[in-house]
Parts: structure tokens; C-alpha cells; sequence
């Protein structure tokens, strides 16, 4: 990453240039499937912590939602981990992808239970051995079920994102030196 620190005032920011543009074009997953064509769909994640506080704000498209998380006990910082939220988009993409998934299969799913699980070895180490378990509980035959898992599973972009090793960078920050 390029970046250089800009400083204006008591505030300093790190920006860089922005990301090549993805392709438009139908892509491939990387077992060589078929992905669907591109739609974006920006989502994004806004925390507000001081102390005491831990305000979560979630943003995907026009819709907006604030979720509780409480702070640390010692009053700063957040009482979930970025492992485990991390684990939470990834249960949370599975299941509203089998339900996607089943509306357009016809299948009526009535309940799914998923757990994602990850190491981290040391800090500031990236996660090991990734692995996530679901039941799904539906109206269909074993392998309507089992297909409908597979389709959600190839199409869950959380799983998909952490598949492809996607490179992650700050883009700015800013600083008010007190």
C-alpha cells in the first residue's frame, strides 16, 4: 500500500489511492464455479467507543440497524472479539443465504442452527483453521436439503471473502491529539 500521512490542524490522515475496480463480467469462484453477475451491494460497520460506551451501527445499502454490544469491563473497547464477530458474519451469511436459497428452490425451511469456529495462534496472527457446522430443518427430502446447503454455502459471501484472501487495507485515519 501506498499511503502517505496528510496532516492538517491536530488531526493527521493516511490515505491512499482506491482499489482497482473489479471485474463486471460473470467471475469465478475459486472451485471454478459459476458466480452470479455482479451486483453491489456496500455494506459497512460503524463502532463508537468511549468509556463505558460501545455503540454499533450496521449499514447495507439504504438500510441501517444498531445492534447492542456492551463495552469491556474496564469500560473501553468492545466485550466481543473481532474473531468472533468475524465468526458471526459468517453464521449470519449462511443462514440468510439458505433462506434466500430455499425461497428460490421452493423448499420451506423452518429453522437453522449454524456455528463457525477459528484459531488464532498468537496475536496479531490470522486465523487457522476455519470450519463452520449448520442444521437446517425443512419440508424436503435429505438431498434437497444437502443440495440447498451446498448452493448457500458456494454462494455465501462471507465464506467466499475469507476463501479468496482478499487483501484488507486502511484507507484513512484520523488523529485528535489531546
Amino acid at each position: 500500500m501506498e499511503a502517505a500521512p496528510a496532516a492538517t490542524g491536530g488531526r493527521a490522515a493516511l490515505s491512499s489511492s482506491p482499489p482497482a475496480p473489479l471485474p463486471t463480467s460473470r467471475r469465478s469462484s475459486e472451485a471454478g464455479r459459476r458466480l452470479p453477475e455482479r451486483v453491489t451491494i456496500r455494506s459497512a460497520a460503524r463502532i463508537h467507543n468511549s468509556r463505558g460506551e460501545h455503540h454499533v451501527r450496521l449499514l447495507t445499502g439504504e438500510r441501517t440497524s444498531s445492534h447492542e454490544i456492551s463495552p469491556k469491563p474496564s469500560g473501553f473497547g468492545s466485550s466481543a472479539t473481532g474473531g468472533e464477530l468475524l465468526m458471526l458474519a459468517r453464521a449470519t451469511c449462511f443462514c440468510n443465504d439458505v433462506y434466500r436459497e430455499a425461497a428460490k428452490m421452493g423448499i420451506d425451511v423452518s429453522q437453522v442452527d449454524v456455528e463457525c469456529s477459528a484459531e488464532f495462534p498468537a496475536e496479531g496472527a490470522p486465523a487457522e483453521g476455519i470450519a463452520y457446522s449448520a442444521k437446517i430443518t425443512a419440508n424436503a427430502s435429505e438431498r434437497q436439503i444437502r443440495d440447498l446447503a451446498a448452493e448457500a454455502d458456494r454462494l455465501a459471501e462471507m465464506q467466499n471473502t475469507v476463501r479468496s484472501a482478499i487483501p484488507v487495507r486502511i484507507t484513512k485515519v484520523e488523529v485528535d491529539a489531546v
